[in-house]
């Protein structure tokens, strides 16, 4: 769970990453609006121009997590106050989010990206080696330029698919030093993951970056 004050920057970035998170919007200061829970995907808390009500600014706060149960505690216990649900995504219904998913359609080069950083990954894991995964190396294993591959990789990781090392600049290439991550999204569609929470499957994928400081 993490908590996003004055930090816009960083709970967008969260929100990219995390789709299948909850979101719990409050104000700062005790009042009779009760704190409303949504999900990541929701666009009830997206930023949106003019509507302050979205920022991490000014009044407003955001707890967020991928665990429903503890945000919900948290929110008595810090608040004493229960949370209300969000009535366009229903966080607490999960027939909602199986039913409003976006059909995700892989093109032939993002089935073979994702199968690429997805193998690495599980190599890794299973090996408990540091993981170094780049763009440069995806772009030599599929015989193109890292320019060819932009556009993909752009689709994967806006689909919620794959997570590029560092911040990135609106307009300008991504460095082919950057290394790419599975999301517990590509992790799932193995079948020895897809049984396992998405908390879990993120349990494991923080390996990735534990094993390579460890080596470091």
């Amino acid at each position: 769970m993490v908590i996003f004050i004055h930090e816009e920057r960083a709970y967008l970035s969260w929100l990219a990453h995390h789709r299948h998170g909850f979101v719990l919007d409050m104000l700062r200061k005790p009042t009779r609006k009760p704190p409303v829970l949504h999900r990541a995907s929701c666009q009830g808390i997206r930023v949106s121009p003019g509507r302050q009500s979205h920022w991490t600014t000014g009044r407003h706060v955001k707890a967020c997590g991928l665990d429903l149960a503890e945000l919900l505690a948290w929110t008595q216990t810090e608040t004493d106050r229960e949370a209300v649900y969000c009535q366009e995504c229903q966080p607490a219904d999960p027939a909602f989010a199986a039913e409003h998913a976006p059909e995700k359609r892989l093109t032939k080069l993002g089935k073979d990206i994702l199968d690429y950083v997805v193998e690495a990954a599980v190599v890794c894991l299973d090996q408990h080696a540091a993981y170094d995964t780049s763009i440069a190396d995806l772009a030599t294993y599929l015989d193109k330029t890292p320019a060819q591959l932009a556009t993909a990789l752009s689709r994967l990781t806006e689909d919620g698919y794959l997570r590029i090392e560092g911040s990135l600049q609106p307009g300008q290439p991504v460095p082919a030093t950057r290394r790419l991550f599975p999301t517990a999204d590509a992790l799932r569609t193995l079948p020895a993951f897809h049984q396992m929470s998405v908390r879990k499957v993120n349990e494991e994928l923080q390996q990735l970056n534990n094993q390579d400081e460890e080596l470091t």
